[in-house]
């Protein structure tokens, strides 16, 4: 079999134009948003065990296949005095995506969350 080297300059033509830049939590927030950095920004954070990203007010959940320390009870207990101070202040999480929904509920707003 041969083998074939491919340059790093070369290869760089194929990473999304966000590949080098700060990681983001939101996807909205990146500067080129198509499927290459979407996939790439997942692929990152979940090499990371940070599961969970958004992409404004949805949240995409990446199965991780493994127990998580953000899963544990005192993780959520942390997360829900955070929820307390500052809903808007939490990283991509399903508590933060049910504080939303409830406080819009509290304002008469009608609230639908949708798991697929």
């Amino acid at each position: 079999q041969s083998r074939h080297v491919v340059s790093a300059e070369a290869f760089s033509r194929y990473l999304p134009a966000n590949a080098n830049a700060e990681p983001v939590d939101d996807l909205a927030k990146l500067e080129d948003v198509n499927e290459a950095a979407i996939l790439h920004t997942l692929r990152r954070r979940y090499l990371h065990d940070e599961i969970y990203t958004s992409i404004g007010p949805i949240l995409i959940a990446v199965n991780p296949f493994k127990r998580l320390p953000h899963s544990s009870v005192e993780q959520v207990r942390r997360m829900l005095d955070d929820v307390a101070d500052d809903g808007d202040a939490l990283p991509p999480h399903v508590l933060k995506v049910v504080f939303s929904a409830y406080q819009e509920l509290c304002e008469g707003r009608p609230q639908s969350i949708l798991i697929s």
